[in-house]
């Protein structure tokens, strides 16, 4: 897992990709060893600049399987693994 200096600055590069919409190269090609648990702590992080730049979360994204289930649909998916992304809904203030 790589430490929260190298999170932060996946999690920056990022934001300032998406400001200033230039491209920027994956994290997993910047940093080999980029595992998904680095990906959820950069989402995290990346979620904590936009709060600090006075965005909102409004609320959170859900997998399609998960809302399916939740609406009574039939899916492959086992209910037990079925869990909603730490990511969120984004609006400005």
């Amino acid at each position: 897992m790589l430490n929260a200096n190298d999170i932060d600055s996946i999690a920056r590069t990022f934001h300032t990709a998406e400001k200033t919409r230039k491209r920027t190269r994956a994290a997993s090609v910047l940093y080999p060893n980029f595992t998904v648990e680095d990906a959820y702590a950069e989402q995290r992080r990346w979620i904590e600049l936009k709060v600090e730049e006075g965005n909102v979360i409004k609320g959170r994204k859900i997998r399609t399987d998960v809302a399916r289930d939740a609406a009574g649909f039939q899916t492959s998916m086992n209910p037990t693994t079925a869990r909603s992304w730490p990511t969120c809904s984004m609006q400005r203030r």
